[in-house]
């Protein structure tokens, strides 16, 4: 047993030194490109004049310890970030002071970005398009490609052969990707799942337990009938009044009309204007808004209302089913490690055989290769399928099933084309509830081929000429473009049109809107160019769509470039002055991640631009420990 005032002191102590591994992390980074840009930064802070004093140092040691250190105190603690003398501590904190100091007057960020700038990132959250489109494929016309010299081929080789090649940006490589062969054993929770063993009994103290998390019935939103005005702004306030009650609506509209008072308490308390009928978000009844009257602030007159939960009977065979998936995936938690268990012993004698063979310069004199189990009865013994994967690289290797999977290590894939031995056990998952137990039989490193090797000169004559028929495709596009544009529709062009349902520039998925401020929007997805496989629009294409007004054509490409297609943007959803209306009462956390990835991009650009501005040139390839040759 502890006494209290020892529990505090101990607390204190551990928080110390967890803020001493944040300062050793921020001091000591090992990244050669964070060095030399805080470095170039510090000396461009020093040429402005920047300075740094001791209270400045006194209180980042102060903040980086949570006030639970002075400088002085530190000086006794740098052993425990191995920094020995305090000068140097002392050295590296103003650098690092210097460079942060220097990149504030940079300050990407959202809320330093002008209305104009803000309002396009909403609108790549809240706006949706719907196009019709109709696909130019650059395959269609390679065969309209000369044969190349072997001049160009030659040097387009040289280009490339140190490149791997990059399907889904249509970028050429020849270059050839390790491969790996594997064996695994998998199976699906639905196998072991047994709903029907699940008793009432269990459902109902499933549903007890969770209840309170999972079923209580949120309020809902209001949303105004097809009858309201959708913008009130639109229609004067004298106007309108007449179409309701005389004098009562007259009241109702007043802060519409916007009389000082009213307008002040209006806006806190309902952040959320009321969308009209086709409007591309209906506002949560949680917002993340501060004030007086703010929702997440408690009221002292405030009661909140009895929760009022869905029905059991409503959720019961998804309880059931939630239930008998958790037994199945113990089962085969268990039977997995069974599985390991066997194979553990021949792994560990071809430890024995490999390491032999390594000593006797890859001969196998003097001892026998063990024999592999008898994966077909294990396979019947535990319900597991057995299955096995030639020689794959990365990309093959991701169009399987387990390629899908993620281990302890983090994505698969990448693990098993690391450093893993033959016959290792590996355990990974994939979202679909498949569970494999796998293992590499076989591995060839990557290599960069020679322009005689089988094959390759077939491979280089086919990507040169595909480049070259993008080219033709484009043009081919745009010419079609212009000629729909005069006729006002794609009609002309054929039976390949199609048209596709509304989608956003960006999307959050499913997650509610207060959510929208801990996560990054991706490119949303596009009926009929998308599939579940594979994501085919991108950035580009978005923003050809976008920059478009009704009724307007043009060519947007996918992301690989083996496609061009010519849109014609069909509408917007909501109208505009819907959208803005929107756009001014909802909270800029909603949306201002969708700038996340730009900001990123106008910070390295500014990061270059200093490095260029210095003269900056790396002699050898940044965090590599040898020079290159040259």
């Amino acid at each position: 047993e502890m006494d209290p005032e020892t529990m505090t002191k101990l607390r204190l102590r551990a928080e110390v030194l967890q803020k001493l591994q944040v300062l050793q992390q921020r001091l000591s980074r090992v990244d050669e490109v964070s060095l030399v840009n805080d470095w170039l930064q510090a000396r461009y802070a020093e040429k402005a004049g920047i300075t740094i004093g001791q209270q400045t140092i006194a209180d980042f040691v102060s903040s980086i310890t949570g006030g639970l250190l002075t400088k002085e105190m530190l000086a006794d603690a740098t052993s425990k970030i191995q920094i020995n003398n305090p000068d140097d501590l002392d050295d590296a904190i103003v650098e690092f002071l210097l460079a942060s100091e220097y990149r504030r007057g940079f300050d990407a960020n959202f809320t330093s970005m002008p209305l104009s700038q803000q309002w396009d990132y909403f609108c790549r959250v809240y706006r949706s398009a719907s196009i019709a489109a109709f696909p130019v494929v650059v395959q269609d016309f390679v065969e309209k490609v000369a044969e190349p010299k072997e001049a160009e081929l030659l040097a387009y080789f040289d280009q490339y052969k140190d490149t791997y090649s990059n399907g889904d940006l249509g970028t050429p490589g020849f270059k050839v990707r390790k491969k790996v062969a594997l064996q695994y054993f998998t199976a699906n929770v639905d196998r072991f799942s047994q709903p029907e063993s699940v008793s009432e009994d269990a459902v109902r103290a499933e549903y007890e337990r969770v209840k309170d998390v999972e079923f209580v019935k949120l309020p809902q939103a209001e949303v105004p009938t097809p009858e309201e005005p959708a913008a009130p702004a639109e229609v004067p306030a004298a106007e309108a009044a007449p179409a309701e009650a005389p004098a009562e609506p007259a009241a109702e509209a007043a802060p519409a009309e916007a009389p000082a008072e009213p307008a002040a308490e209006a806006a806190p308390a309902e952040p959320a204007a009321k969308p009209a009928e086709g409007a591309s978000m209906v506002k949560s009844p949680l917002h993340l808004v501060a004030g007086e009257n703010s929702p997440l602030i408690p009221q002292a007159n405030f009661t909140a209302p009895a929760k009022e939960y869905v029905p059991l009977a409503e959720v019961e065979e998804t309880l059931r089913k939630r239930l008998a998936s958790a037994t199945a995936r113990d089962e085969i938690i268990k039977r997995m490690d069974q599985i390991t268990g066997e194979l553990a012993s021949f792994e560990r004698d071809m430890q024995k055989y490999r390491a032999h063979v390594a000593r006797n310069d890859g001969k196998t004199e003097g001892i026998e290769r063990p024999a592999a189990p008898d994966f077909k009865a294990m396979s019947d013994k535990y319900g597991f399928d057995f299955v096995e994967v030639p020689l794959s690289d990365e990309i093959e290797l991701r169009a399987v099933p387990i390629g899908k999977s993620q281990c302890e290590e983090g994505d698969y894939v990448t693990y098993i084309l690391g450093s893993v031995l033959e016959h290792h056990a590996v355990k990974s998952y994939d979202p679909e509830f498949n569970v494999y137990i796998s293992w590499k039989t076989e591995e060839v490193e990557p290599k960069v081929p020679n322009f005689a090797d089988e094959g390759v000169r077939d491979s280089v004559a086919a990507a040169w000429k595909f480049e070259k028929a993008r080219d033709l495709a484009e043009e081919a596009a745009k010419k079609m473009a212009e000629d729909s544009g005069k006729a006002g529709n794609l009609s002309a062009l054929g039976e390949k049109v199609f048209e596709t349902g509304p989608f956003s520039w960006v999307s959050y998925g499913p997650q509610p809107e207060f959510y929208h401020a801990f996560f990054e929007p991706s490119i949303s997805r596009v009926e009929k160019i998308d599939t579940d496989e594979r994501k085919n629009v991108d950035e580009n294409f978005m923003k050809v769509v976008f920059a478009l007004k009704e009724g307007e054509v043009s060519v947007a490409p996918d992301r690989s470039r083996s496609t061009f297609y010519v849109v014609q943007l069909k509408e917007y959803k909501p109208a505009e002055d819907l959208l803005y209306s929107q756009f001014s009462e909802t909270p800029a956390a909603f949306y201002k991640t969708a700038a996340d990835a730009d900001l990123r991009a106008a910070g390295q650009a500014w990061l270059n631009q200093l490095a260029e501005d210095a003269g900056l040139v790396w002699k050898r390839k940044a965090n590599e420990n040898t020079r290159d040759e040259e």
